[in-house]
């Protein structure tokens, strides 16, 4: 997948090099995959610099003994989607139960192995998100 830099790039050309509105019309022939033509990623790192595998785990572990000294809000991303929306630019993975089951119990062991650490409980959490795909993939058990 791109980078969110080379969507805006490829979305400033679709618009005003060739000025076409192109860009906002879905392909519906394989919407699940290739919908827009300037799909981009847009979770990157500190300062918009991606960060990947170890030196994102390096970086969380890293943050996690710092303490806060603000309420927080926490984020959990569910990254599983029954279907493509045309409009949406976040697909990742298909729902299938068996991985939305492996991934919830993924979360609690996560839950579970930074729990004691400064960043978690050195001010009060507000508010938990569940978000992304579709939040429903956790089943209620969970």
């Amino acid at each position: 997948m791109p980078s969110f830099e080379t969507g805006v790039r490829l979305l400033k050309n679709i618009l005003i090099k060739k000025r076409s509105y192109s860009a906002f019309f879905a392909d519906e022939t394989d919407a699940l995959h290739k919908a827009f033509p300037a799909k981009a990623t847009v979770h990157t790192g500190p300062f918009g610099i991606p960060m990947l595998w170890n030196s994102a785990r390096n970086f969380l572990e890293k943050k996690s003994f710092e303490p806060r000294q603000t309420e927080g809000i926490a984020y959990v991303h569910i990254p599983f989607c029954e279907s493509r929306c045309l409009f949406c630019m976040f697909y990742q993975n298909p729902y299938s139960s068996e991985a939305a089951d492996a991934y919830a119990n993924t979360l609690i062991k996560e839950f579970e192995l930074w729990n004691q650490r400064a960043a978690q409980n050195s001010a009060p959490i507000k508010a938990l998100h569940f978000g992304g795909g579709m939040p429903k993939a956790l089943e209620p058990t969970y």
